[in-house]
């Protein structure tokens, strides 16, 4: 039998047979309240069951970490003393500007725009948090350096153990990238090749990433707060991967 869906007091409830994984799965929920875990829920329910996602962010992460390893492990410990990072990280920023496969979805069958009846604006920055890469940063960092630092005696003892702090900061331009593929996903084709080339900005705080993690391979980890310390560049990196996040959610798609 079909369902029936209610309206009622900025509430939509629905009744009738269970709805399938693909279909929003709350009912009697508030537009923000209970909108926001459940939109988590569809998504993780979605990719638990077919992780195009995933599947489609680690594999050019790891043919990146292939081709690298490739070049030959001396080359690249041979090296100026941040060229380690920069392959560390990496497989990593692949994986993270990488197009979202949560664009594709809230286009099937019409999920998109009752995601957007209960949560209105809010539906482009909550979908570029709760749809970003969390989990694929801190150990594609972690397996990158394990394959690429060949044991090298110059690598502070310590630096295994604050990697995951540069890859944690990696999730905010994983939040950046996101919103600017939702972004450009809702432009017409002229105007999305300009508002691609915010892609381009999320280098800088990439690269800042690289000096803090070079800083905390070669010297180790302190909490001394500046410009040139592992902990400053990372907050730096972070507020500057936060600023285009909102820019990208803030610019109208329509």
């Amino acid at each position: 039998s079909d369902r029936t869906v209610e309206i009622s007091s900025s509430t939509i409830s629905l009744t009738g047979p269970n709805h399938s994984v693909d279909d929003p799965p709350f009912r009697d929920a508030t537009p923000v309240g209970g909108a926001i875990s459940a939109l988590g829920r569809w998504i993780l329910a979605l990719e638990m069951r077919n992780p195009v996602d995933t599947v489609q962010r680690i594999v050019p992460a790891l043919l990146a970490l292939f081709l690298l390893h490739s070049i030959g492990l001396d080359a690249i410990s041979d090296g100026a003393p941040s060229s380690l990072a920069f392959y560390i990280l990496a497989p990593a920023l692949i994986a993270i500007l990488v197009r979202p496969a949560l664009i594709d979805r809230l286009k099937e069958r019409r999920s998109g725009d009752w995601w957007r009846a209960h949560l209105g604006r809010s539906i482009r920055p909550l979908s570029s948090i709760v749809g970003s890469p969390w989990i694929l940063p801190i150990p594609l960092t972690y397996f990158s350096f394990i394959v690429l630092s060949n044991g090298s005696s110059d690598i502070d003892p310590s630096a295994y153990a604050w990697l995951w702090l540069p890859a944690l900061s990696m999730l905010d331009i994983g939040a950046a990238a996101t919103a600017i593929h939702m972004l450009v996903s809702g432009f017409e084709r002229s105007t999305a090749v300009a508002a691609s080339l915010m892609m381009a900005i999320l280098i800088w705080p990439f690269l800042l990433l690289v000096d803090a993690t070079t800083e905390i391979l070669y010297q180790g980890m302190y909490f001394d707060i500046g410009f040139d310390t592992p902990l400053g560049l990372i907050i730096c990196s972070s507020l500057i991967a936060a600023s285009v996040w909102g820019a990208a959610v803030i610019i109208p798609d329509e």
